[in-house]
């Protein structure tokens, strides 16, 4: 499988995007088997809180996982050891996002939520430059997830109760 995820070729893609994305379903499944979101079903898109339904906050990480792999694999192209480097980095930050709902005790902490978001803000800012160095087209997608987590941020704080 190793070999397979460092093919350079379309194999080599759907093997990074497969495995990203089975990795995001499968810890969504955990998400919604342990009760930390509400059941999907009809709902609005925003809940009344401000905060995007969790439908598609797991469906926008799917997305985010996708990039991720994507831009991983492109890495593949580039012979220099900075971009192997780079490319475990890849792999180190989406182990990161996976650990997330555990890091915050289940989704459940705002403070600790808020916490963990600035420590991910701050690890995939400092790999986006990284990856400027060695692959400025692997660089720009990584700062979506950036984005999605600064997003989440400002919605978090603005419907927590008590905070500014």
């Amino acid at each position: 499988m190793t070999n397979l995820l460092n093919r350079s070729d379309r194999r080599g893609w759907l093997a990074n995007v497969g495995v990203a994305l089975g990795a995001a379903t499968l810890l969504n499944g955990i998400i919604l088997i342990a009760g930390w979101m509400a059941p999907p079903r009809l709902t609005p898109v925003v809940q009344p809180n401000g905060l995007p339904a969790d439908s598609v906050v797991g469906t926008v990480w799917i997305a985010l996982f996708a990039i991720m792999a994507t831009c991983r694999w492109a890495l593949l192209g580039v012979a220099a050891e900075e971009s192997r480097r780079a490319s475990a980095c890849i792999v180190l930050f989406m182990g990161w996002c996976l650990a997330y709902p555990f890091l915050t005790d289940g989704l459940r902490s705002v403070p600790l939520g808020l916490f963990v978001n600035g420590i991910t803000l701050g690890f995939n800012l400092a790999l986006c430059a990284a990856l400027w160095r060695v692959s400025k087209s692997s660089a720009w997608p990584m700062i979506l997830p950036a984005a999605w987590v600064a997003f989440a941020s400002v919605a978090l704080m603005r419907a927590a109760p008590g905070l500014p």
